[in-house]
């Protein structure tokens, strides 16, 4: 039977996981498809193929639907045409069914994904997985590796501990020798010998759990601990919920920001050949999450913090008018002596008390200003794509 329609419910032992996984066989083709596990939601599909569909899954019950279930999922599928409403796969087509709150959830992890060149059902996803669930691995699993001394370093502070154990997946993947200087909030001490046992050479920090993964950063660089380094990569264990919104919108944000500076297939030995070739080139972040852009307006990417930047920026002698841009998320490759006129500010005691404050922070601020501090010191930003290994001078 052809264009067959099922029902696909998460099954409870799936219920902890972002992204739940199905397959589809139509038409001769397989189709692997991730969806978001927003709470609630079920998924109708219907296949392409001219065949009978084969449907597999370890995280869905499948359902084939048959009479007035498959004529209530046709009718789900004429109404749903917004394009963040439903997906378009090489086999099938998925459309989400269940409470309103969850289909918004479902709608604005699929909106952000799309609009960061990585859509659900596109071909970015299809070659790069790890864009929706990331670098999956049992952390009893991790092999330690001895971090060597090298002219890389790769900056990791670390709040999340639930994000740990694929960031060290990530980390022992790289073709690359980096030395791994890792921060960790106080309290924590599990995490910390995690780390170490992990990767047996690498230097790990106990710091106050102040200006989140800023004022380490600032800190380290202030002391002079990363001048040994040509360029040191800057990530952390990003999980932000948006107020309150679908957690799986921060995962997004941290799998694509660590895909395009460490993950996308040779990126960082790509980045670290920019810099050896490029000395006016400064930094380089993740083109995505370089703001404005269509992802986010200049009035949103302000936020609560213009007044706050403008103050920095003139301290900083960054030439007027001042003109946004920045990495939103504030990961990024820098050489450290591109940042020497921050770093001449000493701004890491000037950070207030965690409040869990969303917006308006020193930390906020100063995520606006690392890249134009880079700019006030003569220097290049550019932004790179991962799955083209492209660098671009301006915003999207």
């Amino acid at each position: 039977m052809s264009n067959d329609y099922f029902l696909a419910r998460p099954l409870q032992s799936a219920r902890d996981k972002l992204y739940c996984c199905f397959s589809v066989i139509s038409g001769g083709v397989t189709t692997q498809v991730l969806l978001p596990n927003c709470e609630g939601l079920e998924f109708f599909f219907r296949s392409n193929g001219d065949e009978d569909a084969k449907v597999w899954s370890e995280d869905f019950e499948v359902e084939t639907l048959r009479g007035a279930a498959s004529i209530k999922a046709r009718l789900r599928f004429a109404l749903a045409m917004k394009r963040d409403g439903r997906l378009r796969f090489a086999t099938c087509a998925a459309v989400p069914h269940g409470p309103a709150t969850a289909k918004k959830a479902f709608a604005a992890v699929a909106r952000r994904m799309r609009r960061s060149g990585a859509a659900i059902d596109g071909p970015v996803v299809s070659r790069f997985p790890e864009l929706l669930r990331g670098w999956s691995s049992d952390p009893a699993t991790v092999q330690p590796r001895l971090v060597q001394s090298a002219k890389a370093a790769i900056v990791l502070h670390l709040y999340y501990e639930e994000t740990w154990p694929e960031i060290a997946e990530l980390l022992q993947r790289l073709d690359l020798d980096f030395d791994l200087i890792v921060t960790v909030v106080s309290g924590k001490d599990g995490l910390a010998e995690g780390v170490a046992q992990a990767f047996p050479g690498a230097e790990v920090r106990i710091v106050e759990n102040r200006g989140r993964d800023v004022r380490p950063f600032l800190q380290l660089l202030e002391e002079g601990r990363l001048d040994r380094y040509r360029y040191v990569c800057k990530i952390h264990g990003k999980k932000s919920l948006e107020g309150n919104r679908f957690a799986g919108l921060g995962a997004v944000w941290r799998h694509r920001m660590l895909f395009d500076l460490l993950g996308a297939p040779g990126a960082a030995r790509a980045i670290c050949e920019i810099f050896d070739a490029h000395p006016g080139v400064g930094m380089i972040g993740p083109r995505a999450y370089r703001y404005p852009s269509a992802l986010c307006s200049l009035e949103r990417s302000w936020g609560e913090n213009r007044a706050r930047v403008l103050d920095l920026a003139q301290r900083l002698g960054v030439a007027d008018p001042f003109r946004l841009d920045f990495f939103c998320g504030t990961m990024f490759w820098v050489r450290p002596s591109s940042l020497r006129l921050l770093r001449s500010l000493s701004l890491s005691q000037g950070f207030e008390a965690e409040s869990g404050a969303l917006d308006g922070g020193l930390e906020h601020a100063l995520e606006r200003l690392f890249s134009k501090a880079v700019e006030a010191s003569g220097e290049t930003v550019l932004g790179i794509s991962g799955e083209s290994l492209e660098f671009t001078q301006a915003p999207l």
